[in-house]
């Protein structure tokens, strides 16, 4: 189990700074204001430096993300989670289609569509997609926080179901 209070600096940020996309500096927050008395309590604190954010480290977080289906280079975390889902696999015209819907969702919303795909498959990733085309710019941006949110839980979950002491 780790023990996220008597950790070294440095050890607490390299955990815990994965657990949001590319975005450390929410682990070194975090870290600023130990001891934390439960895991709830860290993540809840996590949660909170996000929310208290600047526009601009949000938007930054929120750009951080890669895009699902993305044939590009990510780290091994969001493959993980895009290949549970199928979006690693998708047949052509299932890549063709979610290629379109991304570059719509982008065009409309300057960001790339952020989903918490744990659990989901692929049709029903499109289908959210499809969705939440039809919604406004400042709906997008709070419901790509909270996805953020539910992703970071995934993730802060394992890594303390992981075994690293």
């Amino acid at each position: 189990m780790i023990d996220w209070n008597q950790c070294t600096r440095e050890r607490f940020i390299v955990l815990f700074g994965q657990i949001f996309e590319q975005s450390p500096w929410i682990a070194v927050a975090a870290e600023k204001k130990r001891p934390y008395q439960s895991a709830e309590a860290l993540f809840h604190e996590m949660t909170e430096i996000v929310y208290s954010a600047n526009e601009a480290r949000k938007l930054a977080l929120i750009l951080a993300h890669p895009r699902l289906g993305s044939k590009k280079k990510m780290n091994d975390v969001s493959a993980g989670e895009q290949r549970q889902a199928g979006l690693l696999r998708l047949k052509d015209e299932e890549s063709a289609e979610l290629e379109i819907l991304n570059r719509a969702y982008e065009k409309k919303f300057g960001m790339p569509f952020i989903k918490a795909v744990r659990g989901l498959r692929k049709n029903e990733i499109l289908a959210e997609l499809n969705l939440r085309l039809q919604r406004s710019k400042d709906q997008e941006y709070d419901t790509a926080i909270k996805e953020i949110i539910k992703i970071a839980k995934f993730r802060f979950d394992d890594l303390l179901h992981s075994g690293i002491e």
